[in-house]
């Protein structure tokens, strides 16, 4: 039985780091299932479910529902622990859905291709919800109907807007393609929602973002981002990457910004009133003729902080892992 359990909790220890490496652009990349391999005969299942809650926990759905029955037993195995669920499924079957509402105040991360389909999980309030994983939701009006209380995570791949920010007050992590503004939104509204949450540390939009005019006021009057370590923007039109900056006051917590543009240069012009009141930056950036895309590095280190910008690069090329040429390395003096 030991050994049964240890194969199960390494399949269960794949299929995590599956999903940690998995984005909205490679939903099609499936993890491995522990749970049919629990299924391998009636011995190797009666093992599993003594097993304690800690392999129940997190399941994932992709191609087949159980009944039921089968899900109530899978439910009541995972003991108090919270859930982790994925459903790589556009839909499911209303009975099986309604498994879940009993446990609704438990389910903590939750993996979707859309809303639509799954509203049943939702008619109840989920107070433990950490993180959600949205693939392609088109239908705005039931993002914004939905309250994240608690959430920590929104990654939101193309769907069609973000929800209502104001009412996420544990928001950490921001990730979608296309950046659209809810109803009635300016960009102004949006800059003073960030700015307002104090444990906010990550934004990356892939894809686009909505028009954002210049902001026109003193440095004084731009919107702080309080704890923003990690900021990923890309648009077709680099004045509209620019023109983001200059709405918000960056701080000297943060350790990556990369700004991308599939046309011309990002103006060096917006980029330096945002980084001017680094210490380490006091002044001007140096005059480097940036190109397509800009990423910039703060390493946490006492001695000396590092620029790097990168040169004529195909999209997709910042994901690797050391760029081809490293133009500037500026040490703090």
């Amino acid at each position: 039985p030991e050994l049964i359990v240890m194969i199960l909790f390494l399949l269960k220890l794949e299929y995590m780091q599956e999903w940690a490496q998995i984005s909205a652009s490679h939903w099609s990349r499936k993890p491995i299932k522990w749970l049919p391999a629990s299924q391998f005969c009636r011995y190797w299942w009666d093992v599993a479910q003594l097993s304690g809650g800690k392999l129940w926990h997190i399941l994932d759905f992709q191609d087949s529902f159980p009944t039921r029955t089968v899900m109530d037993s899978v439910l009541q195995h995972s003991n108090t622990l919270p859930l982790d669920l994925s459903f790589i499924t556009e839909a499911a079957p209303l009975p099986f859905l309604q498994a879940f509402t009993p446990v609704a105040g438990r389910i903590s991360n939750l993996r979707l291709v859309k809303l639509t389909g799954f509203t049943p999980l939702f008619s109840s309030p989920l107070p433990a919800l950490k993180s959600l994983w949205l693939y392609n939701e088109q239908d705005s009006a039931l993002i914004m109907s939905i309250s994240f209380p608690n959430i920590e995570v929104l990654d939101l791949g193309y769907s069609a807007m973000i929800p209502n920010l104001t009412v996420c007050h544990a928001l950490t992590t921001l990730r979608i393609f296309h950046l659209v503004l809810p109803p009635g939104w300016s960009f102004q509204t949006f800059a003073r929602c960030l700015s307002t949450l104090s444990s906010f540390e990550e934004l990356q939009v892939y894809e686009s973002l909505p028009p954002i005019p210049h902001f026109h006021g003193t440095a004084s009057e731009r919107f702080p981002f309080l704890t923003l370590q990690y900021l990923a923007l890309h648009d077709d039109n680099p004045a509209t990457v620019g023109n983001f900056l200059t709405w918000f006051q960056l701080p000297e917590t943060l350790y990556h910004l990369s700004l991308y543009s599939n046309k011309t240069h990002v103006d060096e012009s917006s980029i330096r009133p945002a980084l001017a009141h680094f210490n380490p930056l006091k002044g001007d950036l140096p005059h480097v003729q940036y190109a397509n895309h800009l990423h910039l590095y703060f390493p946490i280190m006492p001695s000396c902080i590092f620029i790097r910008a990168w040169y004529s690069l195909p999209r997709g090329a910042f994901a690797s892992s050391e760029p081809p040429k490293a133009i500037l390395e500026l040490g703090k003096k």
